[in-house]
């Protein structure tokens, strides 16, 4: 007889099924010549060891294959109070496809392959902590064991503080001035914005179609300088 089995999963993260299901969606969406949006809000992919056996990888690269191969334009924008992490930004940047893709963010997002959290462990450790302890604190007046002390009893607070300044590094702001996303959308705005883009983005890849019908060899340039043209035109 058979037996109903059920598993829990995480929510913002992509399991094996849901990765390989995503991977399905985009190759539909292109094989049908639809544009896409992509709402991210991701931390990431499944780790565990189960999930590496259900090859986790595998159909995260053929996120990015899908991607890659896209002919449509792709909008990829993180909600308001979202957030893109770890794996899931990667297989998702627009420089997979930068002829197609571009990144948007609401005015209140998070984005960052890695946490705070985890900044602070590799770029702030605790024997660096101590340092800016010693530049702050004064420990001269006490004694060892008062200064072993004072630094256990003080090391939490230095610890939230630099994951809060790391915290800081992942606002739309930031994302913006490293070029990470293109701009940033507020999202009260964002159908307006997206329906007018896509508007925008479906014409000129009509005028490069029609400059690739009239003159074969045309290359890439020739196409975008006529696209330039006819914006400059109007």
């Amino acid at each position: 007889s058979g037996q109903q089995v059920v598993e829990q999963q995480a929510g913002q993260v992509w399991f094996p099924d849901s990765a390989f299901k995503t991977a399905q969606a985009l190759n539909d969406f292109n094989h049908e010549g639809l544009p896409l949006i992509i709402f991210a809000n991701w931390r990431g992919f499944a780790g565990g060891l189960r999930d590496m056996f259900g090859e986790v990888l595998k159909y995260g690269a053929y996120i990015v294959d899908a991607l890659r191969t896209f002919k449509q334009p792709v909008f990829v924008y993180v909600p308001y109070e979202g957030e893109l992490r770890g794996g899931a930004w990667v297989v998702i940047d627009p420089t997979i496809n930068p002829r197609m893709m571009e990144m948007y963010a609401a005015e209140v997002t998070k984005g960052g392959v890695l946490e705070p959290e985890g900044i602070v462990d590799i770029k702030f450790r605790t024997p660096d902590i101590l340092k800016a302890m010693e530049r702050n604190e004064n420990f001269a007046a006490l004694s060892p064991e008062e200064q072993s002390a004072k630094r256990k009893e003080l090391l939490p607070a230095y610890k939230r503080v630099a994951v809060q300044f790391a915290a800081m590094h992942d606002t739309p702001k930031v994302m913006l001035e490293k070029k990470t996303i293109t701009d940033i959308v507020p999202w009260a705005t964002s159908r307006q914005f997206f329906a007018q883009r896509l508007r925008r983005r479906l014409a000129e890849e009509a005028v490069r179609q029609r400059v690739a019908e009239i003159c074969p060899g045309a290359s890439t340039e020739m196409a975008d300088q006529a696209v330039a043209d006819l914006e400059t035109s109007i």
